[in-house]
């Protein structure tokens, strides 16, 4: 189980060249598939080989309604790769 998949938030809001990285690959692939950054992530998640399942909050029911959409949403093993390689800030050999 991931507890806090979203880092807190720190995911859309941190000012590290990590994260400017991923956002920017997320809105890219996130506008082509006409999905939420949130959505996105957890999607990433979802395609993690160990098979995790990340544990929401509660607070937003457009949390909820975001996390069933990643359980939907099919992310190509090249979209995976590239959200891998924005956070790593190098290519998966």
């Amino acid at each position: 189980m991931i507890w806090s998949p979203l880092a807190g938030g720190r995911l859309f809001n941190a000012d590290t060249e990590q994260a400017h990285r991923v956002r920017w690959v997320m809105g890219e692939i996130g506008a082509r598939l006409g999905v939420s950054t949130t959505t996105l992530a957890l999607a990433w998640l979802l395609r993690l080989p160990s098979r995790p399942l990340p544990v929401i909050g509660s607070r937003r029911l457009e949390a909820a309604d975001e996390a069933m959409a990643a359980t939907r949403l099919h992310l190509s093993r090249e979209d995976w790769t590239r959200l891998w390689a924005a956070s790593t800030g190098h290519d998966v050999p």
